[in-house]
């Protein structure tokens, strides 16, 4: 899987994820590559906003000398 960044011809910044799979070799060479596209701009934002959030979190953390921890008291 791939996704990459790319710039459309109104000008708009979307992100593409690319799913494909090569099909077929002969004497190592690649016969054929089928795949598929989907715009994934909003779950790509998502992300990068729930990572800027982790940092900040980890900085103020670091900053103030505290630390935080999960626990699962159903597995314990």
């Amino acid at each position: 899987d791939l996704t990459f960044r790319t710039v459309l011809p109104d000008g708009r910044t979307v992100w593409l994820a690319f799913y494909g799979k090569v099909l077929g070799r002969r004497h190592g060479e690649r016969l054929r590559i089928v795949g598929t596209t989907q715009e994934v701009t909003e779950r790509k934002l998502a992300e990068m906003a729930l990572e800027d959030s982790r940092r900040t979190l980890l900085v103020a953390q670091q900053l103030a000398r505290l630390g935080s921890w999960e626990w699962d008291v159903g597995a314990d």
